[in-house]
């Protein structure tokens, strides 16, 4: 969840696109990230795999989202 992000980067991204667009993003990113946390591929690994699977996940939409954006 970007909203509560107070880093460089997000406030950039919602000074660039505007609120709603920012919005919109956010909402692409949660649902990517929940689909993943609801795969069998997750779920079925361990937890140490868990975790580097989804600090990737989290890594690999943001930067897909980003690059919509020209960023």
């Amino acid at each position: 969840n970007w909203s509560n992000k107070k880093s460089k980067e997000m406030l950039d991204l919602k000074k660039r696109v505007g609120e709603d667009k920012f919005n919109a993003a956010n909402e692409k990113y949660n649902v990517k990230i929940r689909d993943f946390l609801n795969s069998d591929s997750y779920k079925n690994a361990d937890n140490d795999k868990k975790e580097k699977m989804l600090d990737k996940k989290k890594r690999e939409t943001k930067a897909s989202i980003l690059s919509t954006f020209g960023l």
